[in-house]
């Protein structure tokens, strides 16, 4: 294990440690990047080599529906005419690509859970 610091990296040891096959309760998908941060495993932000993850996740439709709801208030407050009456259909469309992109980041896992569909078996050598 290597530990990158601000001044200098620093390698240490670990004990290999044991899992029951009971205590796994779900696999990360094909191309998720795994890190190692503070003592425990972390499923990556970045993604990973997943495709078109900023799409899958909402992420890009979350930004765009809260920008275009700033443009719209900052257009109002520039021409001193903030009326959400007369602004209504396009704080609506702003808020309907926000809520896809929530809708997005609910529906998109990362991780396969071992249940009915995915499960482990254990293969004894020689049996």
């Amino acid at each position: 294990m290597v530990r990158y610091n601000l001044l200098n990296t620093d390698t240490f040891y670990y004990n290999i440690a044991g899992f029951s096959v009971s205590d796994i309760y779900a696999m990360p998908k094909k191309g998720v990047l795994i890190d190692y941060k503070d003592g425990e495993f972390q499923i990556s932000m970045s993604g990973g080599h997943q495709h078109w993850y900023w799409i899958k996740s909402g992420w890009i439709f979350r930004v765009a529906g809260a920008g275009y709801a700033g443009l719209i208030v900052a257009n109002s407050l520039i021409d001193s005419d903030l009326s959400i009456s007369d602004s209504k259909t396009q704080l609506g469309v702003a808020a309907a690509v926000f809520l896809a992109g929530v809708v997005l980041k609910k529906a998109y896992k990362l991780t396969l859970r071992v249940g009915k569909k995915y499960h482990f078996e254990i293969f004894q050598p020689g049996q």
